[in-house]
């Protein structure tokens, strides 16, 4: 899964879900800004905080991994635990 994550309305990077051996990882990839960028995921009337990006090779990156009993005892994927189904439509970061 690839989403776009967006700075003030631009598109500025993706948000990206893999799976590496039991664990669900998701990875946010934007271009350099200046300051402090938190990314935030919006959907349905509400935010959740995801993380505070950190420079890497030129880029803002965030990686975060999930085991597969994070965030819920029920049968859904860590990620969707994780990052509610309403917020992976439309990933935003705010700085």
């Amino acid at each position: 899964m690839t989403l776009p994550i967006y700075f003030g309305g631009e598109r500025a990077g993706e948000l990206t879900e893999t799976r590496e051996g039991l664990y669900r990882v998701l990875r946010a990839d934007c271009a350099m800004r200046e300051g402090l960028c938190r990314l935030w995921l919006h959907g349905e009337g509400r935010s959740v905080y995801f993380g505070l990006l950190a420079p890497e090779g030129g880029r803002l990156r965030l990686e975060r991994r999930f085991s597969p009993r994070a965030g819920s005892s029920s049968a859904r994927r860590p990620a969707e635990a994780a990052v509610p189904a309403a917020f992976r439509k439309r990933p935003s970061a705010r700085g």
